[in-house]
């Protein structure tokens, strides 16, 4: 009999829309999930699974690799080919994914391959959004930071210049109020440009 040997994933990307539940969001999570399954059981993931390091507690003491094991070996000398033939992702459920693999016997040798695969997809691709999110988020506070640098620095140069030119402290404190909202203006769209890019 065969076995089918399968790891489910949840696939979760919570966006404005998603979070507000706009329906016409949906279309672009389906196209995305479907992006994540299909990079899931690509050629170079299957190849990078196969030299992941056997878990297994049994198997480790035989095996090294994912590509020591027997049933990977019989499929010599193209075991990736092997694997995309018999590996594959499906959905039934909006928020999952499962990778499976199905052949007739080596059930402990399956559940190591399925792993490895998973290990693989998650490491090089479930988490380059969050990387993504983490570098545009580093991005917005160092600019946050710049402009309160500027601002900062141009309330130094008009307190300098007010003194110079003997303003007033009313006249003083209006043109400082001018500059700063000048600059937060600034701040506000450089802000908006940057959210609108992702």
């Amino acid at each position: 009999p065969a076995c089918d040997v399968a790891s489910s994933l949840i696939f979760s990307k919570a966006t404005p829309n998603t979070l507000l539940n706009d329906k016409s969001s949906g279309g672009d999570f389906d196209t995305l999930k479907k992006s994540h399954m299909y990079r899931a059981t690509a050629n170079v993931v299957l190849a990078m699974a196969l030299e992941e390091p056997v878990k297994n507690e049994q198997l480790v003491k035989f095996y090294k690799n994912v590509s020591d094991l027997p049933l990977i070996k019989a499929q010599a000398p193209y075991p990736t080919d092997w694997l995309a033939s018999h590996v594959n992702a499906s959905s039934r459920q909006e928020e999952y994914f499962q990778i499976q693999i199905e052949h007739s016997d080596s059930p402990q040798e399956l559940a190591e391959i399925v792993n490895a695969i998973t290990n693989v997809y998650l490491r090089h691709y479930a988490n380059e959004d969050k990387d993504a999110q983490k570098k545009r988020i580093d991005q917005l506070e160092k600019l946050s930071s710049e402009y309160a640098s500027r601002i900062q620095k141009k309330r130094q140069d008009i307190n300098r210049l007010a003194r110079t030119l003997g303003v007033t402290n009313q006249e003083e404190a209006s043109r400082e109020e001018m500059i700063y909202r000048t600059f937060t203006q600034q701040l506000s769209e450089k802000w908006a440009a940057l959210t609108l890019q992702k």
